[in-house]
């Protein structure tokens, strides 16, 4: 079991609704009609098929399992406790980004502000959970990682930590040109209506796999109230 600390947009937002009906899937758990747009079925399950076990949704606590003395409700303290000291962050604006051969959406700008919330959190629960096995650190030990994410990898279990955090929410991919540049088109007229308005992140919400690789689901969420 694994679970992660994810930003989301509300329950109720029309945005998530949107990205619910491109995946196929709700991780809340509701029933969802997918709508795959202008794509024949074999390009749309290309495009969404490794994204929508994750749920919509932006990496702040990368998947991890919990250390052998923490159980869930440790780690819901432990979340709750960080979330009733920490203020919102208004993350900007968004767009449509490409990302080597995956598309997410963006801060046109990030925020130092929500770079120090990331990091805030990986460091709180640093201690809920277990050292990266072998084989997920060679997963995760790409070639392509320069040392020092090699080295933030080691330290927190995940290289996109510290000043190599990058906000994004995945929204297609892993694949090739000219697929991927059909996906952004479509995506940005799609997403231009939502993303253009700023965002805020001022919740948290707990994912949980039950068995990986499987889909992940919400199983608890807090409001920042600091």
């Amino acid at each position: 079991m694994r679970f992660a600390l994810y930003a989301s947009p509300a329950a109720d937002d029309p945005m998530l609704a949107a990205m619910e009906q491109w995946f196929g899937r709700s991780a809340f758990g509701r029933t969802v009609s997918p709508q795959a747009g202008p794509f024949s079925p074999p390009d749309h399950e290309s495009l969404t098929q490794s994204r929508a076990r994750y749920g919509f949704h932006a990496t702040m606590v990368a998947p991890f399992v919990l250390a052998d003395d923490k159980d869930e409700n440790a780690l819901k303290a432990g979340a709750a406790a960080f979330c009733r000291e920490t203020a919102p962050v208004d993350v900007g604006a968004l767009k449509v980004a490409t990302f080597g051969r995956y598309l997410a959406l963006v801060p046109v700008d990030q925020p130092q502000a929500l770079t120090d919330l990331a990091q805030a959190l990986v460091e709180h629960t640093q201690n809920l959970r277990a050292p990266l096995s072998n084989a997920e650190f060679e997963r995760r030990n790409t070639p392509d990682l320069s040392p020092r994410r090699r080295a933030l990898l080691k330290r927190w279990g995940y290289a996109a930590t510290e000043e190599e955090f990058r906000f994004h929410m995945t929204l297609a991919g892993p694949v090739d040109p000219p697929l991927l540049d059909r996906g952004r088109d479509y995506l940005d007229d799609l997403l231009t209506p939502f993303a253009a308005r700023p965002f805020a992140i001022d919740r948290l919400y707990l994912f949980c796999e039950p068995e990986p690789p499987g889909p992940f689901h919400i199983v608890d969420h807090w409001s920042l109230d600091g």
